[in-house]
């Protein structure tokens, strides 16, 4: 959840920025894999998503100012609890229960899979693109 709420904080302060964030995310996913995470604090693993924020030109204060709680007591949710609460409820009512899930144009594409590699997922594109 903490990657999802990162995205959704440098969406909320830096939308131009949101690709750019995910590109460099997925660049260092091996960083977040349970092997290396298991012991990272959710503060922890906020501080250094912000910091990968950073590096794209968001402000990182501003996006650990989204990933903070709301109130300093209680369980308010984060700055971005609402639009993740959003995103999950559209999803879900679209059906999508486990990922990947890709809808291509509103419709559900079931051939894709997890195991794909980069070159799958540019045939697929590519296939889409010609028709």
């Amino acid at each position: 959840a903490c990657m999802h709420e990162a995205s959704l904080a440098v969406e909320a302060a830096a939308p131009e920025k949101t690709w750019s964030f995910l590109a460099a995310l997925n660049a260092q996913q091996q960083d977040f894999f349970d092997e290396h995470a298991m012991d990272y604090s959710r503060r922890d693993l906020y501080k250094r998503l912000a910091s990968i924020a950073s590096t794209v030109g968001c402000e990182e204060e501003a996006i650990l100012q989204l990933l903070s709680p709301l109130e300093p007591t209680g369980n308010s949710g984060i700055g971005v609890t609402q639009a993740l609460k959003w995103h999950v409820r559209h999803h879900r009512a679209a059906g999508v229960h486990v990922t990947p899930t890709v809808f291509v144009n509103g419709i559900e594409a079931p051939q894709v899979s997890s195991g794909w590699s980069s070159t799958e997922w540019v045939d697929f594109c590519d296939g889409l693109l010609k028709n």
